[in-house]
C-alpha cells in the first residue's frame, strides 16, 4: 500500500524539465567566470552610437540575468520561486526601490537613457542579489566562494596599479589613473578596495577559527596587507573616511555603548563646532592644501578634506550637489529620470560656484582620444574622466538619487541601508550569533562604509562596485533566512 501511495505521489509531482539542468549548468559555469572577469573588464566605447560597455562583464551579466528569469519560469523546483525570499523585508525594499525607478523612468525627459539605466540596474539586482541569494540555499560556502573569486581576481589589478605608481614615488598625482583601464580612476578603485578589505578580514578570522593549513592563513594575511596598502596608496579620501567611520561605529559597539551614546556624542561634537566656529573657520582658511596639487602626499590629501575654499575637487563636489538640489526643486516627485543627471545639471550651475573642473557643455564624442583601438569605431577611451560625452555625475549617491528620482527615490535609497541595519541588528544583538556570523558582519561593515562613501561619490551603476554592494544584501538575507528555519549552515 505504501509503495502504491509513493507511486501516486511521484505522478502528482512533475519532474523538473530537462532544460532546467542545462540552465543550472549554464548558471553554475558563468557565475564564477563573470565574477572573476569583473575586476579585469574594461569600458569599450562604440563611437557611432555613443555607447559604452564594460566588457566582458556586462554581456555576461546580461546572459546570466536572462538565464535567471528563464530558470524561474521553466523549473517548478527553482530556488528562484522561494516565496519567503520575496517576502523578506530587504527584498521588499529593493523591489520598491526598483519599481519607483521605473516610475521615474516613465516621466523622464530622456526616456531612452533612463530605460538603458534601469535595464542595467535591474540586471545587477537580478544577478548579484536574487540569483546569488537563491543559489546559496543549501550551499553554505557559495557566497563566500564568490567573494573569494573577486578578492583574488583584483590582486593582479592592484599589482598593476602599484607598478604604475612606483615611478611617481607613490604621490597623489601618480594615483589618479593608476588602475586605468580596469578601473576608471582611483576613486572607484578605492571604493572596491574598501569592500574587499572587510571581506578579506572576515576570511582571515574564519581561517584562524577553523582548522586550515598555515599556508592558507599566511595567504589571506598577505592578501589583507596588500589590499590595505593599496587602499592607502590609492589616495581615495572618501574611502579613507569610510573606513575610519566604520572603526568609530565598531568602537562604540564593542564598548557596548547604545544608540543614545552615539546620538549624545554627535550632539556634543555639533555643540563644540557651534561654540568654536570662529576659530575653526580661521583654521580652515589657513588650510590652503589642495589634494590635486603637484607633489601632494598623504598629509596634503587628508588635510585638504577641510579646504573648501582652495581645493578644486571639494569645490566641484559642492557645485554638483547644489545643482542636484536645484534640479530636485524643479521636479521633486519623479526627478529627471535614472541616468540623466549628467545631461541636465549643466544649466543649473551658477558662475560663482564653478571651478576649472566644471563642465560648460557636453563634449563632442569625436574629440575623445583613444587608449586602445579595436577599429575606427570601437575603442577604449583615454582619460575617461576628463573627456567624456556628458557632464559627469553628482559625486554623491544621495544627491544623484534626489535629482534623478525625486524625494521618494531618495527615501527608498536610504531605506536600503536602513533595512540592512535592521537585519544586522537582528544578527548582532537579537540572535547573539555575531561571532558565528563573521561574513554577514563584514557585509554590514561594508554597507556602512559605502553609506559614508556615498556622500562623496556614486558607483551603483558600475558593476565593479555593484557586485560588492548587492552581494552584501545577499549575505544578510541568506543568513537571516537560514537562522529562521534553524539551519546551522548559514553563510559565514
Amino acid at each position: 500500500m505504501n509503495s502504491v501511495l509513493r507511486d501516486m505521489e511521484r505522478e502528482r509531482v512533475p519532474a523538473p524539465p530537462a532544460k532546467s539542468r542545462w540552465l543550472d549548468a549554464l548558471i553554475g559555469v558563468l557565475m564564477p567566470i563573470t565574477i572573476i572577469t569583473i575586476p579585469w573588464s574594461v569600458k569599450l566605447f562604440w563611437q557611432p552610437v555613443g555607447l559604452e560597455l564594460i566588457f566582458p562583464a556586462e554581456p555576461l551579466i546580461g546572459i546570466l540575468a536572462i538565464a535567471t528569469c528563464i530558470h524561474g519560469f521553466v523549473d517548478p523546483g527553482s530556488p528562484l520561486r522561494d516565496r519567503s525570499f520575496f517576502r523578506h523585508p530587504i527584498t521588499l525594499v529593493i523591489l520598491c526601490y526598483l519599481m519607483y525607478g521605473v516610475i521615474s523612468m516613465l516621466f523622464s525627459p530622456l526616456q531612452l537613457i533612463s530605460v538603458k539605466t534601469m535595464v542595467v540596474r535591474v540586471s545587477y539586482v537580478v544577478v548579484f542579489y536574487v540569483l546569488l541569494t537563491a543559489w546559496s540555499r543549501g550551499r553554505p560556502h557559495f557566497l563566500r566562494n564568490q567573494l573569494r573569486y573577486y578578492s583574488l581576481a583584483i590582486v593582479p589589478v592592484v599589482l598593476f596599479s602599484l607598478v604604475k605608481q612606483y615611478p611617481g614615488g607613490f604621490k597623489r598625482a601618480s594615483a589618479s589613473f593608476s588602475p586605468f583601464p580596469f578601473y576608471t580612476d582611483h576613486t572607484v578603485y578605492s571604493a572596491a578596495l574598501v569592500f574587499v578589505l572587510f571581506f578579506v578580514i572576515a576570511f582571515i578570522l574564519l581561517t584562524f577559527r577553523q582548522r586550515h593549513p598555515w599556508s592558507r592563513k599566511v595567504l589571506f594575511v598577505a592578501l589583507g596587507a596588500l589590499i590595505l596598502a593599496a587602499l592607502i596608496l590609492s589616495f581615495g579620501r572618501a574611502a579613507w573616511i569610510s573606513v575610519l567611520g566604520v572603526g568609530v561605529v565598531l568602537g562604540y559597539w564593542f564598548a557596548r555603548l547604545g544608540l543614545r551614546w552615539i546620538v549624545l556624542s554627535i550632539l556634543v561634537l555639533l555643540g563644540m563646532g557651534a561654540a568654536f566656529r570662529a576659530p575653526l573657520a580661521r583654521w580652515v582658511e589657513r588650510t590652503q592644501l589642495d589634494s590635486t596639487a603637484d607633489g601632494a602626499g598623504f598629509k596634503e590629501s587628508f588635510r585638504s578634506l577641510l579646504n573648501v575654499s582652495e581645493d578644486a575637487s571639494n569645490q566641484e563636489r559642492i557645485n554638483r550637489w547644489k545643482c542636484a538640489a536645484r534640479m530636485a526643486r524643479v521636479r521633486p516627485v519623479v526627478g529627471w529620470g535614472p541616468g540623466t543627471y549628467q545631461f541636465h545639471y549643466i544649466p543649473f550651475q551658477r558662475p560663482e560656484e564653478r571651478t576649472y573642473l566644471s563642465v560648460s557643455a557636453t563634449i563632442d564624442p569625436k574629440r575623445i582620444t583613444r587608449a586602445w583601438s579595436a577599429n575606427e569605431e570601437l575603442f577604449v577611451r583615454a582619460n575617461p574622466q576628463l573627456l567624456h560625452p556628458n557632464g559627469g555625475t553628482a559625486h554623491s549617491e544621495y544627491f544623484m538619487a534626489l535629482s534623478e528620482t525625486g524625494v521618494p527615490g531618495l527615501i527608498l535609497f536610504l531605506a536600503l541601508f536602513g533595512a540592512a541595519a535592521l537585519s544586522g541588528h537582528s544578527i548582532m544583538r537579537v540572535k547573539g550569533k555575531w561571532k558565528k556570523a563573521i561574513l554577514p558582519t563584514s557585509a554590514l561593515c561594508s554597507l556602512l562604509a559605502y553609506s559614508i562613501h556615498g556622500l562623496f561619490n556614486n558607483y551603483m551603476d558600475d558593476c565593479k562596485v555593484a557586485f560588492l554592494f548587492w552581494i552584501c544584501f545577499a549575505l544578510l538575507v541568506r543568513w537571516d533566512m537560514d537562522c529562521r528555519v534553524g539551519t546551522e549552515q548559514a553563510p559565514g
